[in-house]
Order: structure tokens, then C-alpha cells, then sequence
């Protein structure tokens, strides 16, 4: 969806589009939409990235594993006399560590 460039326009910016012909204002649009698509590009190829890389993750089955393995651990802290706050507190804590180790 395109954007008017006249809509972000404001104060004397606004003022001297609007004494642009119409012409010029069409050739100012075309630049703006053309920079515009050009700041885009990045931010779409990061997107792209990450969106592999989720694909790749749920693919392998890495988030299940590892929701049981803290969900074990949770029960595991609850049969040792833990809160269930605590449990949890702890528990998060070992899925934060987690996600710190790799593979070497």
C-alpha cells in the first residue's frame, strides 16, 4: 500500500510540496516511493532470515524437546518439596541456561 508522501509532510515541508505543480509533486512522490522501497529492502531480507531460521527450528523438533525436559524438571523441583513458585523460578532459570548451551 502506498504511502502519500504529502500525509507525513508537515509545517513549511507541507507548505512548499503544495506550491510544487502537479508534476513536480508526482516526481517527488516517485523519489519518495523509490527511497522508501530501498530503506525497505533490509528490514525485509533480516525478516526473510529469521523466518528460515524458525522454519529450520520448528522442523527439528528442538522447541518440543526441550519444553519437555523443563516440564520434567518442574515436576522433578514439585517432588523434592519445592513451591510451586519456586519450581517454577528455578525451572526458568534451567531453560534459561538452556538456551545459553551449543553445540560444539
Amino acid at each position: 500500500m502506498p504511502i502519500n508522501a504529502a500525509n507525513i509532510l508537515s509545517g513549511r515541508n507541507l507548505e512548499e510540496y503544495q506550491g510544487l505543480t502537479p508534476a513536480e509533486q508526482a516526481e517527488f512522490q516517485a523519489e519518495f516511493d523509490d527511497t522508501a522501497l530501498e530503506l525497505i529492502k533490509p528490514v525485509a531480507l533480516v525478516l526473510g532470515a529469521a523466518e528460515k531460521i524458525l522454519d529450520i527450528v520448528h522442523d527439528s523438533e528442538v522447541i518440543p524437546r526441550v519444553a519437555k525436559l523443563h516440564r520434567k524438571y518442574y515436576l522433578e523441583l514439585l517432588g523434592q518439596g519445592f513451591s510451586a513458585d519456586q519450581a517454577l523460578a528455578l525451572s526458568s532459570s534451567f531453560a534459561s541456561l538452556l538456551q545459553g548451551v551449543k553445540k560444539p
